[in-house]
């Protein structure tokens, strides 16, 4: 935009004026007359100007609508529904001057004078064709003029290959300001006509587009926190997540085109932008490959704000360049592009109206999109890495609670998490300078860092007084590294002390429970299903013989392990269908024997489907004494069944299971292990940095250090009755 005049003459009586005075006054009021055009209305098409032909076969007449433009050096252009039929061919040159400002001028004319005008750029528009109204006589156009049937051009040839333009053309006259004829000089007298051209669009560049949308973007979150089973498990199920978050983001911070890079956006705004655009490309390299197989669970959380500020960005940015189209620099004063002939949509070689630089609309956006750009870039230029972060977070040293809002609120309503770097440049920090992009007040925002900031000494005193009674969110922040017991009494003071509402509970993430029990549960599951695999192995497919035993075996797998109750109730039932068993074999004097019965040996000494039937006929077992005389009292049970049966399931066996379990459930029934919390048990465990007001925050630990933690919507409730579960 050229410099404004901002001062003008005033004239006193008795003043010999010269023509600079008076010129300088003109050159006052047109300048003046041109900030009103585009300033309260905007450059380039206002209204109307659509350029069509109706034949569909070749061009004969164009037509203009009715419209009004201003060029970019203050010239207006108006039409009222305008129809050309007539056309002369010129070749035109598209002329940069040293100053950069362009211009159109006939190639005669520009090479009558080019060669006083210095160091300058030519390109010549070759066969442009100037057409003029139906309504103007043949006799006033110049000669050589024609119908425009007369150039052969094609409807597809029309429609493909021009564009129209309209050329506001200056040319000055001699004029006869002196009433007395004494005049050394009579003045100038400057005219503009506007003329209309047909000229091929390979000669353009595209003067205006509307950039590409940028697609939004989603991160992963912690799958399947309570099953993670141990600290490799959580940190491999942190890990994964982080993986899958950078697969994500990394197209928005990449050089290479893949219609999400950022660089779309920073190309439209200032320098700043663009090297924060370039610093964030280069850390965020090294931000992917950062965390280790002991991937930190914040890493997630910043991925997630990452994707929430690059989503406010693209929401905001989508919109913008729908309202503002981008026109380039390099365009010629004194042309208005009137466009193609195509006219669908939005046609790439047409100027639109737009607001000017100067509307407070068009500069509100422009600094909203700039800073929303910042923002996101300032989240990965100030990330601090897993290996730094333990340092940086020792500088404050201490578990800190502070209210938030989570859910559909925006970044800038959310508290400051602790893994950006806020410490560089007190109040002016990038995270805390482009956090709130709408006005940058983060006068009730809290950070965990703000106890060291001297510029939000504030917001330290505020924090122990502070009304938390609209924040739905407390993020937790300082635990991670510190002894189990220490982060527990930190957090139950800040709970006491604050009268914080939400629950604090802590778990091992490697304990499954007594080691005692486990051990035993294991073994018995192993031996109920390596032996139901040996019974299916001698039975004949047509008639399963063992179905109580598969019954039983079922029931061990849907049944939990920390349901010692119903456990139990599963080992009496296979005690007593093994009893029937090992008492019909005393009854029969039949013996243990390694020589199994398979099922080629069964078919051929098989019982009967009946005697079979009978031999074992109700699947709910009660007492082995009951079974054996009521089975052998009716049927006796076949020979085959039974040796199978105690050589695959051996009393000795039931014996060592029953004496393992006796001894293994003393430890389940102590109080102390009652209280004990097991991941597994805590189904809908979610990583959120925090917890919801009202829920539960579970605080994790593996040997006695704190790796992590995860929250619950609500409090968990300790049912006394259960095992391990609260």
């Amino acid at each position: 935009m050229e410099a404004r005049i901002n001062s003008f003459p005033v004239y006193v009586s008795g003043q010999y004026l010269t023509s600079e005075n008076l010129n300088a006054a003109q050159s006052f009021l047109w300048q003046e007359e041109k900030i009103t055009r585009y300033i309260l209305c905007g450059n380039g098409i206002v209204h109307g100007l659509n350029t069509a032909f109706t034949d569909t076969v070749s061009l004969k007449q164009v037509n203009i609508t009715k419209g009004t433009a201003s060029t970019n050096d203050g010239y207006v252009i108006q039409t009222n529904d305008d129809t050309f039929d007539k056309g002369l061919l010129i070749d035109m040159s598209w002329i940069t001057l040293a100053d950069g400002s362009q211009q159109l001028m006939e190639k005669i004319q520009f090479d009558k004078v080019k060669d006083s005008l210095g160091d300058i750029t030519e390109i010549v528009l070759k066969d442009c064709i100037e057409i003029f109204s139906v309504s103007v006589d043949t006799n006033d156009v110049p000669v050589g003029t024609n119908t425009l049937a007369s150039f052969a051009i094609t409807a597809s040839q029309a429609t493909s290959n021009y564009i129209t333009l309209a050329w506001v053309y200056v040319h000055d006259e001699e004029n006869d300001n002196c009433v007395q004829g004494d005049c050394n000089t009579k003045g100038i007298l400057r005219n503009f006509t506007t003329r209309f051209f047909l000229v091929q669009n390979s000669f353009f560049p595209i003067l205006n587009t509307i950039n590409s949308q940028v697609p939004l973007t989603m991160a992963a979150r912690i799958k399947n926190l309570s099953n993670s089973g141990s600290a490799t498990g959580f940190y491999q199920a942190s890990l994964t997540a982080w993986k899958a978050n950078i697969n994500t983001l990394m197209p928005y911070f990449s050089n290479s085109a893949s219609g999400k890079q950022l660089s779309i956006i920073s190309d439209l705004l200032n320098d700043d932008a663009k090297n924060a655009f370039t610093a964030a490309v280069s850390k965020f390299s090294i931000i992917a490959s950062s965390a280790d197989k002991n991937c930190q669970q914040y890493n997630n959380s910043f991925a997630s704000d990452l994707s929430t500020a690059v989503n406010e960005l693209l929401l905001f940015y989508n919109d913008y360049v729908a309202k503002y189209p981008v026109i380039f620099s390099t365009r010629i004063e004194g042309v208005i592009i009137l466009g193609s002939f195509m006219q669908a949509n939005i046609d790439k070689w047409r100027y639109y109206f737009l607001p000017a630089e100067d509307q407070d609309p068009y500069i509100f956006d422009r600094q909203l999109l700039q800073k929303l750009f910042m923002r996101a870039m300032a989240l990965v230029n100030n990330f601090i890495l897993q290996s730094d972060f333990k340092k940086q977070a020792a500088k404050v040293g201490k578990v800190i609670a502070t209210p938030s809002l989570i859910g559909d609120n925006t970044l800038a309503h959310r508290a400051i998490p602790y893994y950006y770097d806020v410490l560089s440049n007190d109040t002016a920090n990038e995270i805390l300078n482009t956090w709130n992009p709408l006005g940058n007040n983060l006068q009730n925002i809290f950070c965990y860092y703000d106890s060291i900031i001297p510029g939000r000494a504030d917001m330290v005193a505020k924090l122990s007084v502070a009304d938390w009674t609209n924040e739905n969110f407390f993020r937790i922040e300082g635990h991670v590294g510190l002894a189990k017991q220490d982060a527990i009494n930190a957090i139950n003071t800040l709970i006491v002390n604050d009268g914080l509402p939400f629950q604090l509970l802590d778990c091992d993430v490697d304990y499954k429970g007594p080691l005692t029990w486990n051990n035993w549960y294991l073994e018995f599951s192993d031996f109920l299903n390596s032996s139901l695999t040996k019974l299916k192995a001698t039975s004949n497919s047509s008639n399963y013989t063992y179905d109580p035993f598969k019954k039983i075996t079922t029931t061990n797998i849907e049944t939990s392990y920390r349901k010692p109750d119903e456990i139990k109730s599963i080992m009496n039932d296979l005690t007593a269908y093994s009893g029937v068993f090992y008492n019909a074999a005393n009854v029969q004097g039949i013996k243990a024997t390694t020589s199994l019965k398979t099922k080629s040996t069964v078919s051929k000494k098989a019982a009967t489907k009946e005697t079979l039937r009978k031999t074992v006929s109700k699947p709910q077992v009660t007492t082995a004494k009951t079974l054996a005389s009521g089975i052998t009292a009716k049927s006796p049970l076949n020979e085959d069944v039974i040796t199978n049966y105690i050589n695959i399931v051996p009393q000795e066996s039931i014996a060592k299971l029953v004496a393992g379990y006796n001894k293994a459930i003393i430890d389940v029934t102590d109080p102390k292990t009652k209280k004990l919390i097991v991941l597994k048990d805590l189904a809908g465990l979610e990583y959120l940095g925090g917890v919801p007001r009202g829920g539960t925050f579970v605080l994790l630990h593996s040997g006695g250090t704190v790796i992590g933690d995860g929250c619950l919507s609500g409090y968990y409730r300790i049912d006394q009755g259960r095992i391990f579960d609260l």
